[in-house]
Formats: structure tokens, sequence, C-alpha cells
């Protein structure tokens, strides 16, 4: 009897001192919603901070309804911050007194940036007749903030027909939709941009109206829109909007530049792709010469998107169609405007061929690819070195460089000997080198995400060449070998600026670039 009475007292004296022990620990519950009643807010991040040596005392996340639990052990004064992006971060204070109940029940209220959420459908355009306009899902849907230059969001198998994207007021995004069988659709997103609430390039201006959920002076809210991807086949035709030519002329006018210049984006987003690049006169003047016109037409746009877009010349050629594919009644005889002659005057795109891509390359990395050519081309604008820019481009090559296997390396540097120089036909011979063992320095003389052809002016007008793949598949043609930094940056200032103002200095150790 003895023998469990003092069973019974050491277990009574565990629990009392558990109760002892537990005294001081509080429990926070709290759930995080968005101003105006608009819902739970998901995966924001909470956490409680000591007021006074600002130590962080617990950590947590909402959940779907926008719970979260945290523990704390002693009373005191506390501040608990909220941050979720899109929403402003939000900081409170919280007083926890001895007499305190052991569990703290807290909401929280978040006052959405200016912006909007952008609603997104996918559907079909133009499906086949007697085939109903189904919404597509399975799209892999990338978004770049261009004005931070981060990736915002990724989802690679979209389970539904449509998703959400958060807009901030005062920035600049590219939504890139891509889905096998369809073309790729790029979007170029302005929030709050010359009076329009959001410009979309692809979509058009997104008016108040589209949806009731818009705040007052429309400041932030839902937006709406139905994006429609084009099904690619053989013998697709896609039309050109303002590659329009003067009269009897070849030259590319400012507004055909630009939208080539768009031309080349779209070809770089669909890389599996054969394209013909077709052109079109009216009917004005014999036919003969306008064939030969549209000829020259047509290879005068594809040089533009081989040498300034950067186009791979194996996946798209020229023709010249004169004529003889007259979009309206404009035909010889019959009277038209010089608007209605302007039409015919045209240039489309045509797929030759298709091929399945096992590997694409992330909107990120072209996103980085588009950054290092504006860097480029402001240094060539200037005609100034700054230092920082150079420093940003390989900086970004290094870090890709730093990430490759040597395997990937050895094969891809050649020494580009230009032989033969006088005569037409000008030879190539390539000798290969073993980067993996080169240590020394270069001068980049021209950046290309496409190997150039043997036609490109720089071998023309160079003796001999250095080609280096990166590690994103870039393609960097270089001159000279030095040992020592001094010896390459003389080379690149008293040789090489004047005829190359985009240049710059990389150096390697065993096969990596380390400047």
């Amino acid at each position: 009897m003895l023998f469990w009475n003092r069973a019974i007292y050491v277990v009574i004296s565990i629990v009392f001192c558990g109760v002892v022990l537990l005294k001081g620990q509080y429990t926070i519950e709290g759930y995080v919603f968005e101003s105006g009643n608009r819902g739970f807010i998901e995966n924001a991040e909470v956490s409680i901070v000591n007021s006074f040596d600002q130590e962080i005392v617990g950590v947590s996340q909402t959940d779907r309804q926008g719970k979260y639990s945290i523990s704390i052990k002693n009373p005191g004064i506390y501040q608990i911050r909220m941050v979720k992006n899109p929403y402003f971060e939000a900081l409170e204070k919280l007083s926890i007194a001895d007499t305190e109940s052991d569990v703290i029940y807290v909401k929280h209220e978040l006052v959405r940036k200016p912006g909007y959420i952008f609603d997104i459908t996918l559907a079909e355009k133009d499906p086949a007749p007697g085939t109903p306009k189904d919404a597509l899902n399975g799209a892999l849907i990338e978004v770049y903030n261009n004005t931070l230059k981060r990736e915002e969001l990724v989802i690679n198998n979209l389970k539904q027909p449509d998703f959400k994207i958060d807009l901030i007021k005062g920035n600049h995004y590219t939504i890139l939709i891509r889905k096998d069988g369809f073309l790729s659709k790029r979007l170029e997103a302005f929030v709050d941009v010359e009076g329009c609430i959001l410009c979309f390039e692809g979509v058009g201006k997104v008016e108040p109206g589209v949806s009731d959920n818009l705040t007052n002076e429309n400041a932030s809210g839902t937006l709406l829109a139905n994006v429609e991807l084009d099904r690619y086949f053989e013998g697709k035709v896609i039309e050109l909007n303002n590659i329009y030519y003067e009269f009897n002329s070849s030259r590319l006018t400012e507004s055909a530049i630009e939208e080539l210049s768009k031309v080349s984006i779209f070809l770089r987003d669909n890389p599996n792709l054969k394209i013909e690049l077709g052109s079109h006169t009216d009917s004005r003047g014999k036919s003969k010469q306008n064939l030969k016109l549209s000829e020259k037409r047509a290879k005068e746009a594809v040089k533009f998107l081989i040498d300034q877009g950067e186009i791979a010349n194996d996946l798209i050629s020229s023709k010249g169609y004169g004529e003889s594919l007259l979009t309206n009644k404009c035909k010889d005889g019959v009277k038209c405007t010089e608007e209605e002659h302007a039409l015919n005057r045209r240039t489309e795109l045509k797929i030759l061929e298709y091929s399945d891509i096992s590997m694409r390359r992330s909107l990120r990395q072209m996103k980085t690819e588009e950054l290092m050519e504006e860097i480029l081309t402001d240094i060539s604008n200037s005609q100034q070195i700054k230092v920082s820019d150079p420093a940003t481009l390989k900086e970004s090559i290094r870090a890709a460089e730093s990430q490759r296997s040597t395997s990937q390396r050895t094969f891809e540097s050649v020494n580009v000997k230009n032989k033969n120089k006088s005569t037409v036909d000008k030879q190539i011979a390539t000798e290969e080198v073993d980067m993996d063992k080169y240590s020394g320095f270069r001068v980049v003389i021209h950046f290309s995400r496409f190997e150039l052809n043997n036609t490109h002016t720089i071998f023309n007008e160079n003796e001999e060449l250095y080609k280096y793949v990166t590690a994103d598949k870039n393609f960097l043609y270089m001159l000279g070998d030095f040992r020592t930094l001094k010896e390459a940056k003389s080379y690149l200032q008293n040789k090489i600026y004047k005829s190359y103002p985009n240049a710059y200095v990389v150096g390697f150790q065993n096969g990596i670039i380390t400047y």
C-alpha cells in the first residue's frame, strides 16, 4: 500500500512540474485576410519578433484558409510581421502578460499594393470547322519582371485552362505561354501606363469595367482576359503587320525594322519551326519586275533577321511571290487607292516544317541574354566603355560557366582561320582547341545566340577567330591570345575598339571563364 501511495505521489509531482514548466508558453493562433474582406491570404510569411532585442522567436506560414500557429515561451512585448507579395508588409504590436490565456487569437488585414490580379483563360484560336473552341491546359507558363529583373512565376504543366498573375503598378512584365502543338505566345505587360489600366501586347488594352472587382479609381482589382493560342501545322501562314515597303523599293522602313525585331523574338520563342518569309507586291508595274522586286524584299528582310535578329540561317528562307497572290481586287486594269495597293505590298511567314523540342530555354535564360544585348547596345550607342556594364555581362556568363562540366567544354571551342581571303568563295578551316586546358585572355568582338554563318562580316574582316560556346549555348567570337590582362586590355584599347566598340576582355582558367 505504501508503495502505491509513493507511486501516485511521484506521478502527481511529475504532472505538477509539467504544468509549472509549461506555464509561460503561449500559442499565437491567427489568420490573415485581404482588406475589404476579399478573402484569406495563403502562403503569407508570419514572424514574431521580440521588441526588446529584435530576436525572431517564431516563424510560420499561412495555409489555404489564411491560418497560422506560433508558440513562444515568455510573456513580453512582441511584433508580428507579415510579408506576402503583392501586399504591403504589415507590422503589428502584440503584448502578452503573465495572466494571459495560453492561447491568444489574433487576425491581420493586409492591403494590396496598387496593381491587379490578371486572370487569364487559355483557348485555341480558330479551331477546325465543326470543332468547338475548347479551353487549353497543360501549358508552360513563365512570368518575368523586367523592372526588378527577376522570375516571378513558373507553372510547368498547367492543370486547368486558367491562371492568375499578380501585377504591381509601375512594373513591366513578360509572360511567355508555351504548349506543344501551338505557337508560343509572348505578352508584354505594362501596368498603369499612359492612361490604360493594363496594356498587353497581343491582348490589347484592358479597360475598366472588364471586371466588377475593381476598387475606386481603379487602384487595384481583378482583370479578365482570354488568350488564344494558334495551332501550328505545315503550310500555316502568318501575316506580319507593318512590313511595308516604299513603292518600287526593297528598302526596309523604320516601321518594318521595328516589326522585324518583334519577328525575331517570335522565331526565338518558336525554335522548332522552319520558316519561309514571303514578300508580295501590288499589281502596278510589270509582273516580272514585281517578282524580282519581291525576291529582293524577302532577301532583305531575311538578311535583317539573320544579321540583326540573330536567327539561325537554316531556320529561315526567303521567297518572292510578286503580284501572284493579291489580297484584294486590285489587279491590272482595276483602279484602286494607294491604301488598297499598300495592302498587297505585304510580308508573310509560312511554316515549312516543325519538330518536337525536348529541351527549352527558360524565359529567365532568354531575358538574361536580352539583358546582355541591351548592355552591349548601350555601350555601342554611347561609344564609351562602362566598366560596370561589361562586368554584369561577364558575371552572368561566369555564373553559368561555374556549373558546367569538363565534358561540356572541351569540344565546343574552335579556332577559325580565314584562308584565301582575296577569293570570292572564302574557305574557313577549323582546328579543335582543348579549352579544358586553356588559360589566358582573349577579346570578345561578337556575342550571338546562334552560331554565325561563315558569310558573316566578322569572318571577312579577321584572319583568325576563336569561337567559344558558353554553358547557356551562346557563342562568343574572340580575337587574340594573351598571357596577362594588361596585354589584352592594351590590345582591346589600341586595336579593337575602333572597329568593334562592343568588344570586351574575357579571361580563362583551365577552360572556365574567370574574368
